[in-house]
């Protein structure tokens, strides 16, 4: 597992293992989230080659702790473009935490049909 260097204050953790999985997770309550989400696609730029990975090999997986009211529209932008570059997505959520799981769902409904939504206990 490679842990990719973003700035953290109000960011979630992202790893990149050698498969192309890409695990974003923690919270997402950044005072620029589209900063963070440009940071991650320099980043991930910057490991692919590296890795042999090529960008439509990647699986990313979200699993946040917290999503900020004002971080979502940045995250429903990344999804979408995730989405129409053929990504392989996953929304992962706490079973009691129904916030997270709807968000999930409005992703799935208006940004990426793909995504796939499961509780935490489905997806470790």
């Amino acid at each position: 597992m490679i842990e990719l260097l973003i700035d953290k204050k109000y960011s979630p953790s992202v790893t990149i293992d050698k498969q192309g999985k890409i695990v974003v997770k923690g919270e997402l309550r950044a005072e620029n989230p589209e900063d963070f989400f440009i940071l991650l696609d320099a980043e991930l730029g910057s490991k692919l080659d590296s890795l042999g990975l090529d960008k439509k090999d990647l699986l990313f997986v979200f699993f946040f702790d917290y999503l900020g009211s004002s971080n979502a529209l940045a995250l429903f932008t990344y999804v979408k473009k995730l989405e129409e570059e053929g990504n392989k997505m996953i929304w992962v959520y706490l079973p009691e935490d129904e916030d997270i799981e709807e968000i999930g769902e409005v992703i799935k409904v208006g940004y990426a049909p793909s995504i796939s939504l499961m509780t935490a206990d489905q997806y470790l």
